[in-house]
């Protein structure tokens, strides 16, 4: 992401949460800003609603909450192909997903041509999926699950 970073400096990055091998993390570059930190929940919600677009660059994801959490804050998402991210993320619909470096400076491009109502809808569609992961969500989907199995 820093190279990235370097060829596309309208763009300010933020790099932070716990990062393994932090020490070669490291950028003079002035629109990177690199925090190492174990955070909590709401330290990475106020981030995402500080940003519009979340890079996940993980070469394997499960799950991915932290994506999941992101669109819930109207991020644009932008993730490695992992099994994780095609659980939710319907290529151009609520986020994206690439294959590699190049494609994620395309996509970063192509989300900043973009009309404003185009973003809208994405970011909508994003804030959307995010609400079938809430908790109060899957704890009617559960309710209903049980009460379903007991008849």
């Amino acid at each position: 992401l820093i190279n990235l970073a370097g060829s596309l400096p309208k763009y300010n990055f933020y790099i932070g949460g716990p990062i393994n091998n932090y020490e070669i993390f490291e950028s003079d570059l002035p629109n990177v800003q690199i925090e190492n930190f174990v955070y909590e929940k709401k330290d990475f919600i106020q981030k995402a609603k500080e940003n519009l677009i979340f890079i996940m660059p993980s070469v394997r994801e499960t799950f991915g909450l932290t994506m999941v959490e992101a669109m819930s804050q109207a991020c644009i998402v932008i993730s490695s192909d992992t099994k994780g991210a095609r659980e939710f993320i319907v290529d151009g619909y609520n986020g994206y997903i690439v294959n590699s470096q190049k494609e994620v400076e395309e996509k970063l491009l192509e989300i900043g041509k973009m009309p404003v109502t185009e973003l809208i809808s994405i970011i909508t569609n994003s804030v959307e999926t995010s609400r079938k992961y809430d908790s109060r969500e899957i704890g009617k989907r559960l309710i209903t699950l049980v009460g379903w199995i007991s008849s």
